[in-house]
């Protein structure tokens, strides 16, 4: 199914077919979009549509039934701002999806870096555990070793 703001639109752009005169051939060759799409666009149930691609099947549709000709006076005129606030209200779900999807994905970064921090301090540690550990080896080996060198020195 798609949203109330695509059927606004093809209902805007079914008008202005109709206010215009074109048939499904004319659409066909004058948007280069298949016969079956535009079909689908201008014939199916509007309640029953899945969707359409918005860049091949909407765009070239909307450039040529509400963006062309002068809107000023036009018999056209409310069917083409119909269609193009209903166009701005498909793009305006689009950003806020967007955005939406950024702003999840933002977070889902900052939480790996926070991961990936924890885990650096947790090895810096473990490097200065090691470290304590080696230098009081050391220190035990330089104790064995004196023991040694009196124990020879006797």
């Amino acid at each position: 199914m798609v949203s109330e703001s695509t059927k606004n639109i093809v209902k805007s752009l079914r008008e202005a077919r109709d206010e215009r005169g074109l048939t499904i051939t004319d659409l066909v060759a004058q948007t280069g979009i298949s016969e079956s799409t535009i079909r689908r666009v201008f014939l199916d149930d509007i309640d029953n549509i899945s969707g359409f691609n918005y860049e091949g099947t909407l765009a070239p549709l909307i450039d040529l039934l509400l963006k062309n000709g002068d809107i000023k006076d036009s018999a056209l005129s409310q069917t083409r701002i119909d269609g193009l606030l209903a166009l701005i209200a498909v793009k305006d779900e689009t950003i806020a999806k967007i955005t939406r999807q950024i702003a999840e994905l933002k977070a889902e970064h900052a939480h790996r870096c926070t991961k990936c921090e924890d885990n650096v301090a947790f090895l810096k540690k473990q490097i200065d555990l090691k470290d304590e550990r080696m230098d009081k080896k050391d220190e035990w080996i330089d104790r064995l070793l004196g023991h040694i060198e009196e124990m020879l020195h006797k």
